[in-house]
């Protein structure tokens, strides 16, 4: 049985310069060790049947090992800033969204005893906790339904049709990561810019991370697992941790509550400048103080919802280059379907002024809710421009993006633009290679041991 991790020694000395982020991402994933394993403290069949008590053990167990990551470099910690934070805590999260969650939020509540961590509020940090947790831990169960999936159809070609489905589960999540990314860097802004971004990621992405492990029992339904198969536990325990890890810090409520007073900044269209002021956010290969507010610009064109307002012009822009595109695959496709959420976020913007002064409750959270997929669709157009400069990375591509576009249409009942050709493919053989080669589906193509 795998041990539990002992403490590391105090970080006393303050030279200490923190490593970079991929060594201690293996470090962390060699320490939980095989998920797989059956005697493993921190596998999934231990994990599945811990219960809320065995849960918070573990957690406890595991503060020694991660606590580094929420002391300021400068106090010989690593933490430089929020989504390195997360990037770093990946295989953690990524094991089981429940404990990931309980281990991280008491490690910035310790970490905040003393002083907040580096320039980020735990306030602020907190809550965008519960996305990452639940899309690094969906992502685990989504590859656990894809390789099933891959070894059954060597005998069953009819389990070839889940491929569909599961590359759009896949843009669903690589959507969700892009939300939760470009909130977590926008902690980097100055503190009046990002709010309505921070609560849409909280949302938006539980309920699209919902859609994904849906679609991923499903398929392991189809395969023939039964209840008490581990690749089901597995998908069952992130289905189940979901409300567990909302109900814990009442976040589905609060982000909802946080959009709505933001309704009326939301309803003004994008300001000239700021979209190139926060085109650094997409840039996810940057160092950390490159995309910085002196390196943005100047910080005062970020007023409120100025990172928000950088967004739509992403989404903006993408719209105007349609007539560029016409006909050109998913470049093309892409342009049109930004297009047509460029009209709804417009459609939007009128009820959406009056929100703060209206009467009925249930209209603010309906456009609430609109607003939530209108940002989470600004925010996969940004990361995809954001890595347009990387030659064949798989982000720079359309097709991914076109995907997520196109589901999120789905959701907003916004009828979908006519596309000539299909992102199912592309995203499925993208899926199928990261299988094949041990990569994880996440945004950075983290490689993984097991």
């Amino acid at each position: 049985m795998t041990a539990a991790p002992a403490a590391p020694a105090p970080g006393g000395a303050a030279a200490r310069r923190p490593c970079g982020v991929a060594p201690r991402v293996l470090r962390l994933e060699e320490l939980l060790a095989d998920p797989r394993d059956a005697s493993n403290r921190y596998g999934f069949h231990a994990l599945a049947g811990a219960g809320e008590q065995g849960i918070r053990e573990r957690a406890g167990e595991l503060l020694g090992a991660v606590g580094a990551e929420f002391v300021p470099a400068e106090q010989g910690g690593h933490f430089v800033a929020a989504d390195l934070l997360v990037r770093a805590l990946r295989p953690l999260l990524g094991r089981d969204a429940a404990l990931g969650h309980a281990c991280t939020a008491t490690a910035l509540l310790a970490a905040a005893g003393g002083g907040a961590p580096g320039p980020v509020p735990a306030f602020e940090l907190a809550p965008l906790l519960v996305p990452a947790s639940l899309t690094a831990a969906a992502g685990t169960a989504l590859r656990a339904a894809v390789h099933a999936v891959a070894e059954r159809e060597a005998h069953e070609p009819a389990l070839g049709r889940w491929r569909p489905p599961l590359a759009a589960a896949f843009a669903d999540l690589l959507a969700c990561e892009s939300l939760t990314t470009v909130a977590l860097r926008s902690l980097r802004l100055p503190p009046d810019s990002g709010r309505a971004l921070r609560a849409a990621a909280g949302h938006a992405v539980p309920a699209v991370i919902g859609d994904v492990l849906d679609e991923a029992r499903l398929a392991l339904a189809e395969c023939g697992y039964g209840a008490g198969d581990t690749e089901v536990r597995l998908c069952a325990k992130v289905q189940d941790d979901v409300p567990y890890v909302l109900g814990r810090t009442d976040a589905a409520a609060v982000c909802q509550a946080g959009l709505i007073r933001e309704l009326p900044f939301l309803a003004d269209g994008f300001g000239p400048g700021t979209e190139a002021a926060a085109r650094a956010l997409f840039r996810l290969e940057d160092p950390p103080d490159a995309d910085g507010p002196g390196d943005a610009g100047d910080p005062g064109r970020f007023g409120p919802a100025g990172c928000e307002a950088a967004l739509r012009g992403v989404l903006a822009a993408t719209a105007a280059r349609a007539g560029e595109h016409a006909g050109a695959g998913s470049a093309g496709g892409l342009a049109r379907t930004a297009r047509r959420l460029l009209t709804e976020q417009r459609l939007l913007s009128t009820p959406s002024r009056a929100a703060a002064f209206a009467e009925d409750p249930a209209a603010a959270r309906a456009l609430a809710d609109r607003h939530a997929l209108l940002l989470l669709a600004c925010a996969v157009l940004g990361i995809r421009d954001g890595a347009a400069g990387g030659g064949g990375r798989f982000l720079a591509r359309p097709s991914w993006a076109l995907l997520a576009l196109s589901r999120i249409t789905q959701r907003l009942g916004v009828v979908p633009a006519v596309a000539v050709h299909d992102p199912h493919a592309d995203v499925a053989a993208e899926m199928d290679a990261r299988r094949r080669q041990g990569i994880a589906y996440d945004l950075h193509s983290t490689r993984t041991p097991w």
